[in-house]
């Protein structure tokens, strides 16, 4: 994320998709924009059940497919932050196929692989059975970027040259402080060079967090 710098005005409003929103992920002392995260509709429960679903699509073929439209959407309505973070389902991870989907979609596009960047969450990474550094190789390795969204958990066990693979960690902000456990996290992300993106923060609270090493918001609140 650190690689991308628009300049823009600080009240810059989401971009409106049929079927996302676009909201810029934004420097805190600056107003620079650094890149854009991207809200999908809730296609996937990815909480342990133990009653009947109803059937789920296929992740892979979803994610494909919301990535497609993401690049329409993006020339249509010359949408330029990067880069563009997705969440991507957790049971998209066990899918072969999911990042041969991925660039198929984009085809023809003028948005590329380098561009996009999918976004795992802490808790899928944390029960997968998965080597998460094999998962994170494979986008890699594609040209796509990975992130990591520790806003509800930070328990997965990712080693330290595993983030060096990792661009950007999102973590939640609340009651003015950072949990022990999160700056823990953020402290091995920083080392790696990783891009510290946080939400609920107010504007004012841009000098203390840059004092912490974290630097771009999302959502950033008015100063009461």
């Amino acid at each position: 994320m650190q690689n991308f710098h628009v300049s823009a005005k600080r009240d810059q409003q989401p971009a409106a998709g049929k079927a996302f929103r676009i909201s810029p992920a934004i420097h805190l002392n600056t107003g620079d924009l650094v890149g854009a995260f991207v809200d999908l509709p809730m296609a996937f429960d990815d909480r342990p059940s133990f009653d009947l679903v109803e059937k789920q699509p296929n992740a892979a073929e979803w994610i494909a497919d919301k990535l497609g439209q993401l690049c329409r959407v993006t020339e249509a309505e010359d949408i330029r932050e990067r880069p563009l973070v997705l969440p991507m389902p957790a049971a998209a991870l066990s899918q072969a196929d999911v990042v041969g989907r991925c660039l198929d979609a984009m085809n023809g596009a003028r948005l590329c692989p380098q561009e996009v960047c999918f976004e795992i969450n802490d808790a899928a990474i944390a029960s997968s059975p998965l080597d998460i550094s094999t998962v994170f190789r494979n986008f890699r390795q594609r040209g796509f970027r990975v992130a990591v969204d520790a806003r509800r958990s930070c328990t997965a066990d990712i080693r330290g040259s595993t983030w060096l693979m990792v661009d950007t960690l999102r973590i939640q902000f609340e009651d003015g402080n950072i949990p022990d456990e999160v700056m823990g996290i953020v402290d091995h992300a920083q080392a790696a060079g990783v891009a510290i993106v946080v939400e609920g923060a107010y504007w004012r609270d841009g000098d203390y967090l840059a004092s912490l090493g974290i630097e771009y918001g999302l959502h950033p609140r008015a100063d009461a």
